[in-house]
């Protein structure tokens, strides 16, 4: 089997969005919770399978306290390293020797990338990004969230929301960047990250982490430019939590290229655990 073959066959089973741009390229979307998704290249070169993948843009403040924690991190990551390319833009990558491409190391360098870079993701912000908590906060609105609830071998996706169909509105900070390679004059990109908390009561069932959905009731003090200090309300809500539907969808909202109502219509899931923390949960 080609390396080519290989490294489809992985991404299959192991159900990953991804797009085969040409021969011996492939641009895989990780799902996360912290960082909402890792976007990474496979590039089979000459000698090697190239990993890449992007973390975090430069950070805006406490560069050598952010550097140092990469350099700690690196000694203990498998087949993958955290990178800072010219800009200051912070990468994992890796190289697989061609001869050793199968699908169980594949498996466990993706699963590194995405161990990596979600579970660092909100250390990275708390570092480099404290002046955009402090500061530069928003809100998103959102219909709800996809969370996918591994059972063996198979994952069930999940579509949170509001039974009554309302909005969400989810804890975010936002940031402006200017492209070093635009052209002078051009105006700068607006950015924004979803903040994600530990998860609570039913949701447990799901996953470990979950965005940070904020009630209506702290919108105006997060949203309140004069107020540094919102440690209190960088908590789960529990009264929230517990007022959503945890709707099983169906498996094609795995494919990005589907788009649709149909995404989020219920399906049957039988024998959901779900239900049944939700029920033996004590509150």
């Amino acid at each position: 089997m080609t390396v080519d073959a290989t490294v489809k066959s992985a991404l299959d089973a192991a159900e990953l969005e991804y797009r085969h741009e040409a021969a011996g390229r492939f641009f895989v979307t990780l799902p996360g919770t912290k960082k909402l998704q890792t976007n990474c290249w496979l590039i089979v070169a000459e000698h090697a399978l190239v990993v890449e993948a992007f973390v975090c843009r430069q950070p805006d403040e406490a560069h050598e306290e952010v550097y140092r924690y990469l350099l700690r991190r690196n000694g203990r990551l498998y087949g993958v390293h955290y990178s800072i390319d010219s800009t200051g833009d912070i990468y994992l990558v890796g190289r697989i020797g061609l001869h050793a491409v199968t699908a169980d190391e594949l498996d466990r360098v993706l699963g590194q990338v995405l161990e990596a870079a979600d579970g660092d993701f909100n250390t990275l912000l708390e570092i480099g990004f404290r002046t955009a908590i402090r500061r530069r906060r928003c809100l998103l609105p959102a219909d709800g969230w996809y969370e996918w609830r591994r059972d063996g071998d198979r994952k069930q996706p999940y579509f949170m929301t509001r039974p009554d169909g309302a909005s969400l509105a989810l804890a975010g900070i936002w940031e402006t960047w200017h492209d070093p390679s635009a052209e002078e004059g051009a105006p700068p990109l607006v950015t924004c990250s979803v903040l994600t908390t530990e998860a609570v009561g039913p949701l447990t069932g799901v996953h470990e982490r979950m965005p940070l959905a904020l009630p209506a009731a702290t919108w105006e003090a997060w949203l309140d430019p004069d107020r540094g200090e919102v440690a209190e309300l960088l908590v789960p809500h529990r009264e929230l939590v517990d007022s959503l539907e945890l709707r099983p969808v169906s498996s094609a909202v795995n494919d990005v290229r589907n788009n649709g109502a149909e995404l989020v219509a219920p399906v049957a899931d039988p024998g959901d655990p779900v239900a049944l923390d939700h029920a033996s949960d004590p509150g």
